[in-house]
């Protein structure tokens, strides 16, 4: 199949885009991309802009970003995560006004427009930072030392 799909290449330039996803395919080079996707995320929870870099013999990408950029494409998913909170405040039966403290774990809450708005419905005042990836795995670690008992 993917053989088929370069001989439909438009052009060189449509060519060249195949081969290197074939070299990313074939070298398997998935969780490298996974990798600086993930450091270009959160360099872009810090920072205004950021290159995604990804250097391999036959592939050099370097793509500047924004973080104007990232916001649009991730605005969806965020409007469906701060809908999915909305939703969760409404059929407890609170105000986001009843509520004290939000304590914030994991990558995800550091995203600025994740951050922003849980200002908007919270405040600044009571949102909590923890430290995010420790958190989650001690949280991890207990829930599984919990099952362990039950045995």
């Amino acid at each position: 199949f993917f053989q088929n799909v370069r001989k439909w290449s438009l052009n060189e330039t449509d060519r060249k885009k195949i081969d290197h996803l074939f070299l990313l395919i074939h070298e398997q080079l998935g969780f490298s991309v996974f990798e600086e996707i993930e450091r270009t995320k959160r360099t872009l929870s810090q920072e205004e802009t950021t290159t995604f870099n990804l250097n391999y013999p036959g592939l050099d990408i370097q793509e500047k970003i924004s973080r104007t950029e990232f916001n649009s494409y991730i605005g969806e998913k965020v409007d469906r995560i701060l809908g999915a909170l909305d939703e969760t405040v409404k059929k407890a039966q609170l105000k986001y006004a009843d509520i004290d403290l939000i304590c914030c774990t994991g990558g995800t809450t550091q995203v600025p427009l994740i951050q922003q708005g849980l200002i908007q419905r919270f405040g600044r005042e009571k949102i909590m930072q923890h430290n995010h990836f420790h958190s989650i795995v001690q949280g991890l670690s207990e829930r599984a030392k919990d099952i362990a008992q039950q045995s």
